[in-house]
């Protein structure tokens, strides 16, 4: 997701706290090798150009960007704006 858009999200307060969100992170495999891997948390914090979210799994904290952001609320970004008509 865009910047701009996430921006629009938040001041909408359609990206608040406690809002679930799927994220892709960077993680090593078993052979120490890095990859992508989609997980869910829970926004707890968010600052001015990244959020923190917790784990829905174990409650790990983890800190992303917006252009991790694939899902809000089972939606994806672009589907979630034309719904409230955000660009």
């Amino acid at each position: 997701m865009k910047r701009e858009l996430a921006s629009k999200f938040v001041k909408k307060k359609l990206i608040s706290l406690d809002t679930e969100v799927k994220v892709t992170h960077t993680v090593q495999d078993f052979g120490g090798n890095n990859m992508d891997q989609d997980d869910f948390y829970n926004i707890v914090e968010i600052k001015q150009k990244e959020f923190v979210g917790s784990s829905c799994v174990d409650g790990e904290l983890l800190t992303f960007g917006p252009e991790q952001i694939k899902m809000i609320d089972g939606m994806s970004p672009e589907r979630l704006g034309q719904a409230f008509k955000i660009k």
